[in-house]
């Protein structure tokens, strides 16, 4: 067979065996044994590695939100396996050519998790499944095709490859994380019994393509503890790296060795050996001298150490610390220095989750949630300058947009989890990220996801003029949540939850925004005029004049009495309500307890400071900053945490729905508050791509100054306001309306002084 017979770069792996483990291994591993007549001149493989789970009520499988790490060993050559694929919901090529000869041969597979993938931090029952297949091609012989498994009613569905099967295939897994291997039969995954959404191949097409562009690089520091521990048997030593880092940990001994780490985000979770849940403890030993590393990425700031063994040793621990490379070209200065290290700590926060796309944290779920992508969309416009992760997301969750417009609400691989207020956050993000860099050509790649996003938020506009209902089984209403409460929300859902009306009205004018600026006029007037009849019906429908505020639900004649900040927020934001309610609704987001349950997530407390913003109270606003970002700082954080309330006990402030340690100690959507000081203290906004136009409207509050540097592709805009007066710099090609001293004014390029 050659080249010109088939296109050898995909393989129908339909037909291939899996090795398959049961519910509750953390590896699995298969060998094939077969000989060849001569070296083969061509031998292409394709690997696939997947934690399946049973999420359907049929039993059919879906891939768990994140792959095991693979292996291939071929006659005793060690290969490692792209673990970006395998997220990317690809197989794997792998040429053997030169690793294969004639006679026996060996090829072993080994899919391995070092941590059990979660999803919405819980542990998944995942069975761990690796797929391989390969045909070689040797010289006067027919192909033979490896690993290939059962064929039964295959012609049903698509046609099949000739292909002989391998001489043994032979399955073995892992119960415990260091465990032996035991015997397992082969597993056979019928295409209609799996679901669609397991992790089979699949040919990346031009959003997989644009988002392999221009990737970003990483910067690398081995990391060394101050000095090297004398441990005792049996004894533990600590070791504070002095910040919130990610990257792998490193043991280095002149001799043998056995201890056991522990890290933490928290030296509360580093001294515990016994209660941790999110940082498993690492097992190192060397039997002779020489350096340990662990193959399993860490987000940690300390690291318990233990000698395991039966005499004392001397050993150096490091990190070998990563994080990636962009430059910060944002600044924030104010005559309050506690909100400059607010500042600096958001972008550092929103820094430390950015790796091969934006993370929610580096500790636990280490995915792309599209909430935390928009929630840090300004944070990388407006703090930082650079906007390749920011594209490079957008284009991940683009690629696994479902067949209805709906777009998983966790990426970046196929999977059905649809969060109903995700996929208006998305659109937001979009359009955030074309405002920032005037990327014209991305958003037109991205235009055809953007019109399917908006149809399928169109469709699920129900007969009472709202989007809804929240009892539909194909999404999840997520919003926001509530530390105090097991899965709780601090918003009541039931029938047409309000909020996602106007958070879809604010995604159709972000969305006919940038069918504007690509010139797409008919759709920007169309998706106009449905965010204008969605604000209409809600403030026919839901406003209580009794509460004050906007109430959370409405289905037919029923209205609840039940009113959040969640709603409150986005109900300022979108501009509903006449001075005296948005007082009103303002009064009632300034105060940490009142009618309202309180905010307990960074994601949801940054939307209540934007809001407090928007209502033109700002001295509110850098209050509720101070109480709730500051009292992270006070506590400890060098980067913000997933959630936090200020008035519970400091004895569980870092458990999760009871898990000991379980919040991330850093999390993209606490860190948004930086983008929020950059939009509403220093005051820009961003109204046309690249920067070209931007409104300055700053609000000081209480301080008596604050300047900065906004980065555009234009150049840098400076500003400084104080209470007596004002200098703006701008670049060349840029037009501004600086609303100051309640006046507006537009200038050019070139110094203003403002008096």
């Amino acid at each position: 067979m050659t080249d010109t017979d088939v296109d050898t770069r995909f393989a129908d792996h339909w037909d291939a065996s899996w090795a398959i483990a049961d519910s509750g291994c953390w590896a699995v591993l298969a060998r094939t044994r077969f000989s060849l007549e001569a070296a083969p001149h061509a031998a292409r493989a394709w690997v696939a590695a997947s934690g399946l789970w049973q999420s359907h009520p049929l039993g059919f499988y879906s891939a768990a939100t994140l792959p095991p790490y693979c292996l291939v060993t071929v006659n005793g050559l060690l290969m490692d396996i792209s673990q970006r694929q395998l997220v990317r919901g690809e197989a794997a090529q792998v040429d053997l050519s030169d690793g294969l000869a004639a006679g026996v041969n060996e090829i072993s597979i080994e899919a391995t998790y070092y941590d059990l993938p979660t999803m919405v931090g819980l542990v998944l029952p995942v069975r761990v499944a690796l797929l391989f297949q390969a045909d070689v091609e040797v010289p006067g012989e027919a192909l033979l095709r490896l690993a290939t498994g059962d064929r039964r009613s295959l012609m049903r569905i698509m046609p099949t490859r000739p292909a002989v099967a391998s001489s043994t295939w032979e399955v073995f897994a892992r119960r415990t994380q260091e465990g032996p291997w035991d015997t397992r039969a082969a597993g056979f995954l019928h295409p209609l019994a799996a679901s669609p959404l397991l992790r089979l191949p699949r040919r990346g097409g031009a959003l997989e393509r644009a988002a392999d562009d221009a990737l970003p690089s990483f910067r690398h520091e081995h990391l060394r503890a101050p000095a090297p521990l004398h441990l005792q048997p049996g004894s533990t030593r600590l070791v504070d790296f002095g910040e919130e880092l990610v990257g792998h940990l490193t043991v280095h001994g002149d001799g043998p060795v056995r201890v056991t780490l522990a890290p933490g985000e928290s030296e509360l979770e580093a001294r515990d050996f016994d209660q941790r849940t999110e940082n498993p403890l690492r097992p190192a030993g060397l039997v002779s001298a020489g350096t340990w590393r662990d193959a399993r990425r860490s987000a940690l700031r300390y690291v318990c150490v233990r000698n395991d063994g039966v005499a004392p040793v001397l050993v150096e621990v490091g990190l070998d610390a990563f994080e990636i490379a962009l430059e910060c070209r944002g600044e924030f200065r104010s005559a309050d220095p506690l909100l400059d290290q607010i500042y600096d700590v958001g972008r550092r926060t929103v820094l430390r989750c950015t790796h091969d796309f934006v993370e929610d944290g580096p500790k636990r779920d280490r995915l792309l949630w599209l909430g935390d992508l928009a929630a840090t969309a300004d944070v990388f416009g407006l703090a930082i300058g650079d906007l390749r992760p920011l594209r490079r997301s957008l284009l991940l969750a683009a690629s696994v947009q479902l067949r209805n417009g709906a777009l998983p609400g966790v990426c970046p691989h196929p999977n059905d989890l649809v969060l109903a207020d995700y996929v208006p956050l998305w659109i937001i993000a979009m359009r955030a990220y074309v405002a920032h860099s005037g990327d014209l050509a991305t958003a037109t790649l991205l235009l055809p996801t953007l019109r399917r996003a908006v149809q399928y938020l169109a469709e699920r506009i129900g007969p009472e003029g709202l989007i809804g209902p929240e009892e539909e089984t194909d999404w999840w209403v997520f919003l926001d949540w509530d530390r105090r409460e097991p899965f709780g929300s601090p918003i009541e859902k039931r029938g047409y939850v309000v909020v996602l009306s106007l958070m879809t009205a604010a995604a159709f004018d972000a969305a006919a925004e940038v069918a504007g600026w690509l010139g797409r006029e008919r759709d920007a007037a169309a998706w106009r005029a449905q965010a204008a009849v969605l604000r209409e019906q809600v403030s026919e429908r839901a406003w209580n004049d009794d509460a004050r505020a906007v109430v959370d639900w409405v289905r037919g004649g029923e209205r609840t009495r039940h009113v959040s900040r969640f709603t409150t927020a986005w109900t300022l934001l979108a501009g509903l309500g006449d001075p005296a309610r948005r007082a009103a609704m303002a009064d009632l987001l300034a105060h940490p307890a009142g009618r309202a349950e309180p905010t307990t997530t960074g994601y949801g407390q940054a939307y209540n400071v934007a809001a407090l913003f928007e209502a033109r109270h700002p001295e509110a606003a850098l209050a509720l900053v101070r109480r709730y970002w500051g009292s992270m700082l006070e506590h400890g954080a060098t980067t913000f945490w997933e959630s936090f309330d200020p008035e519970e006990d400091r004895a569980t402030e870092l458990d999760l729905y009871g898990r000991r340690y379980g919040v991330s100690r850093c999390h993209g959507w606490s860190g948004a508050i930086a983008g929020t000081l950059a939009t509403h203290v220093l005051g820009a906004t961003i109204r046309e791509p690249g920067g070209r136009r931007v409104t300055l409207r700053p609000q000081l509050g209480n301080l008596a100054w604050a300047e900065g540097t906004i980065p555009t592709p234009l150049g840098l805009l400076r500003v400084r306001w104080t209470t007596t007066g004002a200098r703006v710099e701008i670049p060349a090609g840029m037009r501004v309306d600086v609303t100051w001293r309640e006046r507006t004014l537009e200038v050019g390029a070139g110094t203003h002084v403002l008096a």
